[in-house]
């Protein structure tokens, strides 16, 4: 809420006559007063009561004003208990029907299509057909009217990356293992619904709006067409995560609709990321919805959704479609002092929406108020269009279901981001059981907004709830919070998630022992360090340094603020302020591989680098995730000329992920400064023998046959791999930065190889250092020397960036020479 301060208008007084015969100096005389003896005396009147109520209210308002401006900006806890909404009461469209299941026959829907819409951060009761009446949501309503819906869907996790992988796969999120965003990835292992309908014959395509969906991260297993591409913002150090809005995610998914993969029977995913903060309605909802901006962004999905459901009218689609609409999670808005999500487990975050739409098949005006779990979308869409169901945690909601069953939910984000204790959660049906360092016990039914916990009053009911848990988490359940990040992420991958925002605290084993903060009793500080990581960077993050080192001064063992303090300093270049930062961390939690890698990489820059090996050992020591420790310390050593010790830590990264082109790169560099050149080539030949597909792995041999000479049989080795693989950016590359290199290369066309340069960029989105610096010596080569300047200065910022140390000398080089005298640095 934002208030107006007033403008009050204050006269001056109008001076007084002065007594007659007094002048002073250069006043001219004025007309004589009538004497003040001769008038009649009067009572001196004071101002009207009502000019005294209007000018304290005007005074009022301007200090209620100043005061609310003053709470939105620096949100005190007062404020944020203040300004958090309600929670809205189910009441559905008149009309609405009760069912205990959806009735509809197991293969009434064979070869239908399906579309699935998933709405990121979006609450149930913010809609209009649950009762929400102060937003317009015609479209989804009309779904759920003409359909069925779910009133009490619960997801498994109030992230992103954990609830869609339970969406797809039908599992919870400790069996399907993608626990956190960012860190873990939905492995080659596990099944999912588009790889299932894939296999029947259907054509699969999605189209996703945030790059925590990247298919990095496994959600892309079976999808033929899988469009992630996003807007990294940079615009706020940490906590503004890359995306695209729904309107363009919608343009590709009517660009896809009209296509001919759209002519047979398809499966379509639309991933919606709008609601998520910040919020930021569009044209004219930002007005409309300017005291509830969340509520727009809602709004904003709606419209994209009615384009969506137009273009299947267009394409005759509309009435052979099932439609499922389902969220993934919710968000806090001040419920309970949390104001995004992730941290805990209340209905707030935890309740979504969940739609099923196909006219003339699914009976309109229904409603299913028993508990269900997104974990039951997979197997209810496969069983209405007759496809049969793999093992998995979701049950199909076609018939009635056990009336014991329970449903799971965990996040561990509060620990991944801030240190705080994880927490898990099953309910059934009516009790709801929150295990953490305070149990908790809710019974949801007659106490929808969790505000009287009967944890104490009902000790048999939680205890008999805890040993549900343990049903499914086994006994130690502090061990069962421990997450196993991902291990098979490049040195690429890795940075591009650092670079997008995705930095967590580096927590996901708790150390033994450990007492952990309970996430309930620290959200206000929480709160105050999401507002500092939202602080806008204008080319400085001077301020958003200045507030979290004020916060570790007023709360010194908060584990998160020293993480953050050493990120900010190190993006500034403060290498000593950023390790001094991590291991006042490291004395909290110590072991933390993260800090431990951060740390090492500030003392490389601060040239201890003796220090900085112990670092990096340590880090390989303590870490699940040991390819990058790995990875970094052989390069280290390999800058420091130590080549046998630097094959060794080299060979072991590569062992763990054995197409990391920089790892590749430097063992090829290592191999022909001890002589080795012959046997790497033959371990890669041998490599691409068993795996002929792998793209890196053949760069890399044919980076080594060109170094000696062999550019023809380098250049067939890529053409090749093209046959085998399809074009690929990684072989664009190598081929133009081969030519390049070639002492016949002057019988190459120019424009082909700058060709070439642009497709491998353009592919990477202009982010790959390596291909940068390859196109930059490629305009060159044409002639273009002032676009092979900007190739080149992206290709060094990027390298900085990313500590690319050799490779940023050799850019600098080149550089020097462009800016000397126009001619190509590869002549």
């Amino acid at each position: 809420m934002r208030g107006v301060c007033p403008t009050v208008r204050v006269h001056k007084p109008v001076p007084c006559f002065r007594e007659r015969g007094t002048l002073d100096s250069g006043e001219s005389a004025l007309p004589d007063a009538p004497d003040a003896s001769a008038r009649p005396a009067t009572k001196k009147s004071g101002r009207p009561w009502w000019q005294w109520v209007i000018g304290c209210g005007l005074i009022l308002t301007g200090v209620a004003s100043y005061v609310l401006r003053w709470a939105e900006r620096n949100q005190p806890d007062w404020y944020l208990r203040w300004a958090a909404v309600d929670t809205v009461p189910f009441n559905p469209p008149d009309g609405t029907k009760t069912v205990d299941h959806v009735p509809v026959t197991p293969g009434a829907l064979a070869d239908y299509n399906l579309l699935l819409i998933t709405l990121d951060t979006t609450r149930a009761d913010r809609l209009g057909y649950y009762g929400h009446r102060e937003i317009e949501t015609p479209v989804l309503d009309g779904l759920a009217r003409e359909g069925l819906f779910f009133s009490r869907a619960i997801t498994t996790a109030p992230t992103t990356l954990p609830s869609h992988a339970s969406i797809l796969t039908g599992q919870w999120p400790y069996h399907h293992g993608a626990r956190l965003n960012g860190s873990t990835l939905l492995a080659d292992d596990k099944l999912t619904l588009a790889e299932i309908l894939r296999e029947k014959g259907y054509s699969t395509a999605a189209m996703v709006s945030a790059y925590v969906l990247d298919h990095t991260f496994g959600v892309a297993q079976g999808f033929e067409v899988y469009d992630d591409k996003v807007t990294h913002f940079d615009d706020a150090p940490v906590h503004r995560e890359a995306e695209r809005r729904g309107d363009l995610t919608t343009d590709q998914a009517i660009a896809w609709l009209k296509s001919p993969a759209a002519a047979r029977k398809f499966f379509l995913w639309v991933h919606y990321y709008d609601a998520h903060g910040p919020y930021e309605p569009p044209g004219d909802l930002a007005e409309k919805y300017e005291t509830m901006k969340y509520d727009g962004e809602i709004v904003f999905i709606d419209r994209q959704i009615a384009r969506l459901l137009e273009q299947l009218r267009l394409s005759n689609l509309r009435d052979k479609t099932l439609i499922a609409v389902v969220g993934d999670h919710g968000e806090g808005l001040g419920q309970h002092r949390e104001w995004t999500h992730g941290l805990m487990l209340y209905e707030p975050t935890v309740h979504v929406p969940f739609i099923l739409n196909c006219p003339g098949r699914i009976p309109g005006g229904l409603h299913v108020a028993r508990e269900v779990s997104v974990v039951d979308v997979m197997p209810t869409l496969l069983g209405m269009i007759g496809v049969e169901a793999p093992a998995c945690d979701g049950v199909t909601l076609l018939a009635p279901w056990a009336a014991e069953r329970r449903i799971y939910m965990e996040t561990s984000e509060g620990f991944n981001q801030y240190g705080l204790s994880p927490l898990l959660a099953v309910r059934d049906g009516r009790r709801k059981y929150i295990y953490g360092p305070s149990p908790e016990l809710y019974d949801i039914p007659a106490d929808p907004d969790e505000g009287r916990d009967l944890a104490a009053a009902e000790k048999t009911e939680a205890e008999r709830m805890k040993t549900d848990l343990e049903r499914l988490f086994g006994a130690d359940l502090a061990k069962a919070m421990n997450v196993e990040v991902a291990q098979n992420l490049g040195t690429a991958e890795r940075d591009k998630l650092a670079a997008l925002g995705y930095i967590s605290s580096g927590l996901t084993a708790i150390p033994k022992g450990a007492e952990l903060p309970d996430p309930k009793s620290v959200m206000p500080i929480v709160n105050r360090l999401e507002r500092i990581l939202a602080i806008p960077v204008d080319g400085t993050r001077a301020e958003a340094i200045r507030k979290l080192e004020e916060l570790r001064d007023d709360h010194p063992d908060f584990y998160a603020v020293y993480k953050h303090l050493a990120i900010l300093y190190f993006e500034e270049k403060e290498y000593y302020l950023a390790a001094a930062a991590l291991e006042q961390a490291l004395d909290i939690y110590p072991d933390v591989a993260s800090n431990l890698l951060l740390l090492a990489r500030a003392q490389v820059l601060m040239r201890e680098y003796r220090h900085a090996v112990e670092n990096y050992r340590r880090a390989i020591e303590v870490s699940s995730d040991k390819f990058t420790p790995l990875a970094e310390l052989g390069r280290l050593l390999l800058e420091s000329q130590q080549f046998d010790r630097a094959a060794t830590e080299l060979e072991a990264a590569l062992a763990i992920n054995p197409e990391d082109a920089l790892t590749l790169e430097a063992m090829a560099f290592a191999s022909q400064k001890l002589g080795r050149k012959d046997a790497w080539v033959a371990t890669l030949r041998g490599r691409i023998a068993e795996r002929p597909e792998l793209p890196e792995t053949r760069c890399a041999l044919a980076f080594l046959l060109a170094a000696d000479d062999r550019h023809r049989e380098a250049l067939e080795l890529l053409v090749e791999g093209s046959r085998v693989a399809g074009d690929r950016p990684e072989f664009a590359n190598a081929t133009a930065r081969i030519i390049l290199d070639a002492p016949d290369r002057n019988r190459f066309d120019a424009a082909r190889v700058v060709a070439m340069a642009e497709a491998a960029c353009k592919a990477t989105d202009s982010a790959n250092a390596r291909y940068l610096h390859t196109l930059m010596l490629a305009y060159a080569y044409a002639g273009r020397i002032a676009e092979a300047v900007r190739a080149g200065e992206a290709a060094l910022a990027i390298a900085d960036r990313n500590r690319m140390t050799r490779l940023a000398s050799d850019i600098t080089k080149a550089l020097d020479r462009l800016r000397a005298a126009p001619v190509s640095p590869a002549s």
